[in-house]
């Protein structure tokens, strides 16, 4: 079962900036079948880094960022470590293998108007299945009139219903729970999708 009170483990090495300065100065080998578009803090960076770093801005204080899942972490990758890869076929490789990580997906419902996701045996690619189709046709399947989302930790991923009363008090609550604890924070923000797009709620 999940937890959503407490804080998940952390995964060794995950603590990963968007740049590609944080990596291992050994690169490990290449392989499409690991490769992963996922969703971390959005950090300022230098022109050197946005020059190499494969970032893209997604919403409110998150990117998305292309990894490679190695056994000991999931590790950035940057420009220079495409080779010849075009970018299209590094994102076609991750939204297949997302998909494939998603057959082990565990949902818990921690209410009647919430409910929290985790991939069973690599919590840290979690973030990752909110860039899915397939993730958001499930949130709306469990709630039709809308779902807020929040990414408080990297390996846990939550909807509560918009209709439910003080839907967003309760979205505000649980993030401010998780920075306090400051233990894998991922996002201050509070998320829904409009028009097949993330975008951060105003509060």
């Amino acid at each position: 079962m999940l937890s959503f009170s407490t804080p998940q483990f952390i995964r060794e090495g995950q603590q990963q900036s968007l740049t590609p300065s944080s990596a291992a100065v050994r690169r490990p080998e290449f392989d499409l079948q690991h490769v992963f578009a996922n969703i971390r803090f959005r950090q300022p960076g230098n022109e050197q880094d946005a020059a190499t770093s494969l970032a893209e801005e997604l919403a409110g204080d998150v990117a998305i960022v292309l990894q490679l899942d190695t056994p000991q972490s999931l590790v950035g990758l940057s420009r220079a470590d495409l080779g010849e890869r075009s970018i299209a076929e590094i994102r076609q490789a991750a939204q297949r293998n997302i998909l494939r990580e998603m057959s082990k997906l565990q949902e818990e419902r921690v209410n009647d108007h919430m409910i929290a996701y985790r991939i069973d045996d690599n919590p840290p690619l979690t973030p990752a299945i909110v860039l899915t189709d397939e993730f958001w046709a499930m949130g709306d399947k469990n709630f039709p009139d809308g779902a807020l989302l929040i990414l408080r930790q990297r390996d846990e991923v939550a909807v509560i219903d918009r209709k439910a009363p003080s839907a967003l008090i309760t979205a505000r609550q649980l993030i401010d729970m998780a920075k306090h604890r400051g233990v894998d924070f991922l996002s201050d923000r509070i998320f829904e999708r409009r028009d097949g797009r993330l975008v951060a709620v105003t509060e």
